[in-house]
């Protein structure tokens, strides 16, 4: 079984997105966005494959979402341990644990 931080495993080079979906204390997107600006913002860059990130919310459902670029495939360890840091440092403004999904990009422009 493949972990959910786990990205599919390709032979030729492809791009990656991965996503985060959160939901949130009722009025705590704005905050979480910040702590997750300041908390990923200086460590991905120096991730291998990182390309860019986003930070979404649905303020009328306090449901956030969190968008990565990747042009490889991260280092799980070091993903899982970052998320797991982020995790305990925002357990207060979290209603629901978050789901993690990776998707293939199969087109682009």
């Amino acid at each position: 079984m493949v972990s959910p931080l786990s990205p599919p495993r390709r032979k030729e080079h492809v791009m990656y997105l991965s996503t985060v979906q959160a939901k949130v204390q009722p009025g705590k997107a704005e905050e979480l966005a910040q702590k997750w600006k300041d908390f990923y913002g200086s460590r991905a860059r120096d991730w291998p494959g990182f390309q860019q990130a986003y930070q979404a919310a649905d303020r009328a459902t306090d449901t956030t979402l969190a968008v990565g670029v990747w042009s490889d495939q991260p280092d799980e360890a070091q993903l899982r341990q970052a998320m797991q840091e982020f995790g305990a440092q925002i357990r207060d403004l979290i209603a629901e644990p978050p789901s993690v999904e990776w998707y293939e990009v199969l087109q682009h422009f």
